[in-house]
């Protein structure tokens, strides 16, 4: 049975229903490349995503978070250093199942953003460094032409996403 994102807080339930029979499988990725993807969809951007931010974007006060040191330095993070908290707490909790079995394959849809994302900036958060470092990535080790590629529109891009959006406000597309 696949349950998908964010069924990672129903492990201890499902663990609780099905026992040893359960096999869980935790999808790692590239944590300044998830933290990346996250801002491309609005987390932890102002004024967009509530529903997510609702629903399950952790904050340094939430309840069962690990970097709880964090909420004193939350309001002056970047939305990609909020995301790299994601990522530090969604992975360690992972860590915290026992029985998870390899990671296997998942698509992805590609967006990009036009906030500005500092790939270095994982740099500043040694937890988050040392669990990417312990998963088997090398987050420094980002080129940075295909990182601003992937994840951030060009100014071409940018033009084109703004006539797209004017036409269709004035009903020509």
């Amino acid at each position: 049975m696949e349950v998908g994102f964010p069924a990672y807080a129903l492990a201890p339930l499902l663990r609780a229903e099905f026992g040893e029979k359960l096999r869980l499988v935790q999808l790692v990725r590239h944590p300044v490349k998830v933290a990346a993807s996250l801002v491309t969809h609005g987390w932890y951007c102002e004024g967009a995503r509530e529903d997510i931010a609702q629903a399950v974007a952790p904050t340094p006060a939430d309840p069962g978070v690990t970097l709880k040191a964090y909420a004193p330095r939350w309001p002056a993070m970047a939305p990609f250093e909020k995301s790299l908290f994601y990522w530090y707490e969604v992975h360690r909790y992972g860590k915290e199942v026992e029985s998870a079995s390899p990671p296997g394959r998942f698509a992805r849809f590609r967006a990009k953003t036009d906030e500005v994302i500092d790939p270095a900036a994982i740099t500043r958060h040694p937890e988050i460094l040392a669990l990417a470092e312990e998963l088997g990535y090398a987050p420094q080790d980002i080129d940075a032409a295909e990182f601003a590629a992937r994840y951030v529109r060009s100014p071409l891009e940018r033009l084109r996403a703004g006539l797209g959006q004017a036409r269709r406000r004035m009903g020509l597309r």
